[in-house]
């Protein structure tokens, strides 16, 4: 740690961010505001490793009183939330990208993201369900199985409107991922056909579509219970 930031520029950025971060209840509104408009500007300029920004800054991020706080919520946490592909070589001049690989996202990130998913906090929750389709691939597959989705599911039940659309969307955005059987459960089946179009022969004009020949499969057949 020491060596990273033993350069005067790289110590006094790392240092000023720390210190804002840790006494942020004490800022007033414009201080904040002005900080998390220029974080990540400042991190991308100052050079800090990926690793320090990982284990030393993001945690301070990812905290309730952070993730209230309106200006970081728009200038900083969907960032921060977003891990950058290993083949991306350049982060926006703007530092508006996402901010860490995903290596070092998956070492360091997901475990605090698992930990915020037991937070009872709503905006924590809808933070979390918003950027899911960002890092969800990253979750080891049992983590997301037995901790991260059984969390989504109970945000289902609650009377906050937004926050089940947001849940709906996120368990939406892990079906790539687990795939639907574990979404939806296992007893599925074909309903929907693609359709094959059929020609007759004439080229179309403007009052005539074209017609699809849609091949469904059999439905079942409903059986009433006698009484």
């Amino acid at each position: 740690m020491t060596e990273v930031i033993s350069m005067p520029i790289l110590h006094s950025t790392y240092i000023n961010i720390v210190n804002f971060l840790q006494s942020v209840t004490l800022k007033s509104a414009r201080e904040k505001e002005e900080f998390f408009q220029m974080l990540l500007l400042k991190l991308k300029d100052s050079h800090i490793f990926a690793e320090v920004v990982a284990k030393r800054i993001i945690p301070l991020l990812l905290t309730p009183v952070i993730l209230s706080d309106q200006y970081a919520v728009k200038h900083v946490i969907q960032h921060i939330l977003c891990p950058v592909g290993e083949t991306v070589t350049k982060r926006p001049k703007d530092g508006q990208g996402g901010v860490l690989p995903e290596s070092t996202f998956a070492r360091h990130v997901i475990p605090k993201i698992v930990e915020l998913f037991q937070s009872r906090l709503i905006h924590v929750r809808m933070i979390l369900v918003e950027n899911f389709s960002k890092y969800v691939h990253l979750f080891e597959k049992s983590v997301l199985n037995n901790v991260v989705l059984p969390e989504i599911l109970l945000g289902l039940s609650d009377s906050n409107n937004q926050l089940v659309q947001g849940s709906l969307r996120a368990l939406a955005d892990a079906v790539p991922v687990v795939g639907g059987d574990v979404i939806v459960g296992e007893e599925r089946e074909k309903i929907f056909s693609h359709g094959v179009p059929k020609f007759d022969g004439r080229a179309l004009n403007e009052s005539q579509s074209l017609a699809f020949e849609v091949k469904l499969p059999p439905r079942k057949k409903l059986v009433r219970k006698q009484e």
